[in-house]
């Protein structure tokens, strides 16, 4: 497994880490309005990075062909 792939498994980790306090949050009746927004904002750039790294796995693939 390359850099890329295993950057775009912590990313992906790091956003079900993430899911995982927001329910804990909102079990204890502790989730606010700012922290959802802020959790929604900070998982979606997890993602989005995930996503740059499997992109760019792809070209650096697709380059070698």
């Amino acid at each position: 497994m390359n850099q890329l792939e295993r950057q775009a498994i912590d990313k992906e980790r790091e956003k079900e880490v993430l899911k995982h306090a927001v329910v804990s949050l909102h079990r204890k009746g502790e989730l606010t309005a700012i922290i959802l927004k802020t959790a929604i904002e900070h998982a979606f750039i997890l993602g989005h990075n995930a996503g740059h790294c499997r992109g760019e796995q792809y070209l650096k693939r697709t380059r070698m062909i």
